[in-house]
C-alpha cells in the first residue's frame, strides 16, 4: 500500500493478516487434492462410477516452490517442511534465514518443484509473472497452485500448459473473473481444481479481521496511535485529534 500524500492528513492503518492460517490450510488441501486426485475420484463416485485407482503424489519427500515469502509464504513453508517437503523460496525482496529452506532464482524454483505455489504480491512488476515461458520451465509432471491474485497469471498460458501436457494439474482460488474468482473456462478443465476465492473465509479469520478493526477504532477514539498505522507522521488530522485539537 502506498502512503497517502501528506496534504490529506488522513490516518491510514492496515489490518493484520488474520487469514494466514486459513489460506495456508486451503493451500495444503488443494495440494493434496491435486496430488491424490481427490476431486476426480469424488466426482466419479457422485456419478455412480467406480474410478480406476492410480498412483498419487506424496507430499513428504516432494519439492514445493513458494513464490512470495510474505506472512502466508513463511507460514506455509513451516507447514510444508514439517510434512517432510523440500522447500524452495523465491522472493527478491525477502531474506530467507531459516536453514530448512533455500532461496533460489525463479527459474531454478520452477524447474525443480513438484508443486509451485504462487503467493507473490500483485503489482505492475508481477503482472503475468506466470506466463508461457514460466510454465514451460516447470517440470512436466508438476502442479501449479495460485492462491494469491489472478493478475499474477496469464490464464491463457496456464490453459495451454494444462491442455498440452506441460503441466499435470493446477488448483486456483483466484483468477481474472469478477471478484478475483477463477475463470469458468479454466475451472472447466478436467485437471483443474477451482474454488471461488474462499481462502480467507473461515469464522476465525473473519473474527480476527473484524476485532482488529474495532481495536484500531478504539485506539483512535482514545487518542492512541493504532499499532498498524501506515502514515503516522503525515496524518496531521490525527495528530491534532491526539493533542486535543479535534
Amino acid at each position: 500500500m502506498s502512503t497517502p500524500h501528506p496534504v490529506t492528513g488522513v490516518l491510514v492503518t492496515n489490518a493484520s493478516p488474520g487469514f494466514v492460517d486459513a489460506v495456508v490450510e486451503l493451500t495444503l488441501g488443494l495440494m493434496v487434492d491435486q496430488g491424490r486426485s481427490v476431486s476426480t475420484y469424488a466426482h466419479a463416485y457422485h456419478r455412480g462410477e467406480t474410478p480406476p485407482a492410480s498412483m498419487g503424489v506424496q507430499l513428504s519427500g516432494a519439492t514445493a516452490g513458494i513464490i512470495g515469502y510474505g506472512e502466508i509464504g513463511q507460514r506455509l513453508a513451516d507447514v510444508l517442511a514439517f510434512l517432510g517437503m523440500n522447500v524452495l523460496v523465491n522472493d527478491p525482496y525477502k531474506d530467507v534465514t531459516n536453514p530448512a529452506y533455500r532461496k533460489v532464482e525463479l527459474t531454478e524454483l520452477l524447474g525443480a518443484s513438484d508443486f509451485t505455489i504462487c503467493l507473490a504480491v500483485a503489482n505492475t512488476e508481477t503482472e503475468n509473472l506466470l506466463d508461457d515461458a514460466a510454465f514451460a520451465a516447470m517440470k512436466p509432471d508438476a502442479y501449479f497452485i495460485n492462491i494469491s491474485r489472478g493478475n499474477l497469471v496469464d490464464e491463457a498460458a496456464l490453459e495451454r500448459a494444462l491442455t498440452n501436457g506441460t503441466l499435470r494439474g493446477a488448483a486456483v482460488d483466484v483468477g481474472r473473473a469478477d471478484d478475483q474468482k477463477p475463470s469458468l473456462r479454466l475451472a472447466a478443465l478436467p485437471n483443474v481444481t477451482a474454488t471461488p476465492h474462499v481462502g480467507g473465509q473461515t469464522p476465525a479469520a473473519a473474527e480476527s479481521q473484524a476485532l482488529e478493526t474495532v481495536e484500531q477504532v478504539r485506539a483512535v477514539a482514545e487518542r492512541q496511535l493504532p499499532h498498524n498505522a501506515v502514515n503516522p507522521e503525515p496524518a496531521k488530522r490525527f495528530t491534532a485529534h491526539r493533542s486535543g485539537g479535534e
